[in-house]
């Protein structure tokens, strides 16, 4: 567990110590008159050994003042069960600024992963703040340029047009011009994808993907290869957005996500196109691979996104339709606006594809809902696309 000593403890829990055991964690509320004269407190992190962690938390009930389940209460029961339990002072309570703020924007991934946003973006911005008093710039630019990528999946433009002026400016300073160029790139090339035009979303896409390459930058390359592979696959650049998904999954074994996000796009590209082999032989692979290993809840959906686009391509309506369904939600509930309105997109398509009684409206129920958050984001290219798109179908084309 990650403690700190904050100037004024109220408010938060408790860390009891006896000797190096961590015996308990008092939720200040919880806490008797005793405890709450103890400084150091919960920093809110905690690392569970894999192995003993389900068999922790099924203990865990909620039997406090409040009635609510504490993750806390994870102590005081590894200490029941004999294991060992350890507090650990945080590097930002003790001034490692730069651990900190490495620790910071790790959480933030990991959070994004799980799709808390809001969470991440949280970390992001107190990593930031580190290093700038840490007065590390390439460090300020990657962390400013992580905070605008999660950004942009909220659909917060305007957070990102606040950060891509603020990179520029860092860019600038940074003696690596060419590597502080691909960090902004990459940020400029998915609000592009969204904001238009197309042609300069493509070029800034293909050169972050350079800059990154060069420069051996294989986290930024994480990044680029999943939103350029989808612009590619709807510009029709087939060869090169597969080579790009290759890419993907060989930087997979050392950000394992990659390979279920990039078998996921892949095979929803193949059975859109009517090759049902190939997106069958990549949602098995995906599968495989996710009962073999942890895979996070992202990887998860975009799995879910080929299986969905595999069932609708073999005619299997009401599969295909109801896991669209369940990816607008769980992609609605996370917070993940732009990801969402992908998705109803797709569910639209799919109604048209069936052709029943009553889809033709559901579709554009679906597309006029997808426009409205399209306009709402500032999403200009996308908005335009839908609204072609409805034109054509009220059309009767």
């Amino acid at each position: 567990v990650g403690g700190m000593r904050p100037a004024d403890p109220r408010g938060y829990g408790r860390l009891i110590v006896e000797g190096e055991q961590l015996k308990a964690i008092r939720e200040h509320r919880d806490a008797s008159e005793d405890e709450r004269t103890i400084g150091f407190c919960n920093g809110g992190i905690m690392a569970f050994a894999g192995s003993t962690m389900l068999r922790i938390l099924e203990e865990v009930d909620d039997g406090n003042a409040q009635g609510e389940f504490y993750l806390t209460d994870a102590v005081e029961i590894a200490n029941a069960m004999g294991l060992a339990v350890r507090a650990i002072e945080l590097a930002e309570a003790v001034g490692l600024l730069p651990e900190a703020a490495v620790a910071h924007n790790s959480a933030g991934f990991t959070l994004a992963l799980a799709l808390d946003l809001a969470g991440a973006r949280r970390h992001f911005r107190r990593a930031l703040e580190l290093w700038q008093d840490a007065g590390i710039i390439q460090s300020q630019l990657a962390v400013r340029g992580n905070d605008a990528f999660f950004a942009l999946w909220q659909g917060d433009l305007a957070g990102v047009e606040a950060q891509r002026s603020a990179m520029r400016q860092l860019a600038d300073l940074y003696p690596e011009a060419s590597r502080a160029a691909g960090y902004v790139e990459v940020i400029d090339a998915i609000y592009l994808s969204l904001r238009g035009p197309t042609d300069q979303a493509v070029s800034c896409f293909r050169s972050a993907a350079t800059k990154a390459r060069a420069a051996g930058d294989r986290a930024l390359l994480t990044q680029i290869i999943p939103e350029q592979i989808e612009l590619l696959f709807e510009i029709g650049a087939e060869r090169e957005a597969e080579e790009a998904a290759r890419e993907g999954r060989l930087l997979a074994d050392q950000y394992f996500y990659l390979a279920a996000l990039t078998r996921g796009q892949l095979a929803a590209h193949y059975a859109r196109r009517g090759e049902i082999e190939r997106a069958r032989a990549l949602i098995s692979e995906a599968q495989d691979e996710a009962s073999a290993s942890t895979v996070t809840l992202l990887g998860s959906l975009f799995i879910s996104w080929g299986e969905a686009w595999l069932a609708a391509a073999e005619r299997r309506w009401s599969e295909a339709l109801a896991t669209f369904e369940a990816l607008a939600g769980a992609f609605a509930t996370a917070g993940v606006r732009r990801y969402t309105l992908v998705v109803l997109r797709a569910w639209a398509d799919a109604y048209l594809a069936r052709g029943d009684a009553g889809d033709r409206e559901r579709a554009i129920a679906l597309l006029r809902e997808a426009h409205a958050g399209y306009c709402e984001m500032g999403a200009h290219r996308c908005a335009g696309i839908v609204e072609a798109r409805l034109e054509a179908i009220e059309a009767g084309a």
